[in-house]
């Protein structure tokens, strides 16, 4: 999905007219869906700006839907669960934002959530689960994004997915002899392996492992505080190795 200019051009026209009340999608953005994210007054304004709240709420309706059936569940809230379809929605390809005082809203174009149950099948996939002894391409794409994201902060390129090596890793793991041991996984000749183990109450299944990079990652860029910049070097050996500390 990629910004639609045009449509945050119109978006922010409209949420900065004197007597603004409401959105309306008119004009070449009909055929949009529009979202809105109301946000608690208990929360800082700054999460409008970052827009962690509104997505994160919209994405809480997938609690609210059921993959195989193709719609939500049958306890599950159908409007929630709509706000979470559309975000995933595979045919939508552009979106466009905009804040207006303790609001954030979306436009979605292409529109999604339309058809039947086998059209929300084919544009709702399942999130990323355990593959058996292959690794998992979309749980590396979720990786690789974090930790370039965190790469970025200080001019390094961006690296790029060897999903050969990927294999070679999932294979190591899901072998028998493994048994929860990072040594027996030996990186190839010229790399540096790092290893994050999740707290017990925070691995509540593999699909927390699969798609919330966000811990380990984090735990390995705290490792900056270690790190003097202006001398270029480790400031103190404790809290951790060398290579978590600048990898």
């Amino acid at each position: 999905m990629t910004l639609n200019a045009a449509a945050a051009k119109d978006l922010y026209k409209q949420l900065n007219k004197d007597g603004f009340t409401e959105t309306a999608l008119k004009g070449d953005f009909k055929n949009c869906n529009e979202q809105i994210y109301t946000q608690p007054d208990t929360e800082k304004q700054l999460d409008l700006l970052v827009g962690t709240a509104a997505v994160d709420a919209w994405y809480a309706g997938n609690a609210d839907y059921d993959y195989e059936a193709g719609k939500a569940s049958g306890a599950g809230d159908e409007a929630k669960a709509k706000l979470f379809t559309q975000v995933v929605w595979k045919n939508t390809d552009t979106v466009a934002f905009g804040i207006k005082d303790r609001k954030v809203y979306a436009w979605y174009c292409d529109k999604g959530n339309e058809g039947s149950e086998d059209d929300y099948k084919k544009n709702v996939g399942e999130p990323c689960v355990a593959t058996g002894k292959k690794a998992n391409s979309c749980m590396n794409e979720a990786y690789l994004e974090k930790v370039n994201a965190k790469r970025a902060l200080h001019g390094s390129p961006d690296l790029l997915e060897d999903s050969v090596a990927a294999e070679k890793i999932q294979t190591a793991m899901n072998a028998d002899t493994f048994e929860n041991d990072p040594t027996k996984v030996a990186p190839e000749d010229g790399c540096a392996q790092v290893v994050f183990t999740y707290p017990l109450q925070s691995a509540q299944s593999e699909h927390v492992l699969m798609t919330e990079p966000n811990t380990a990652v984090d735990k390995w860029y705290a490792g900056s505080t270690y790190y003097d910049f202006a001398k270029g070097a480790v400031k103190y050996a404790e809290g951790a190795t060398d290579a978590e500390k600048t990898q």
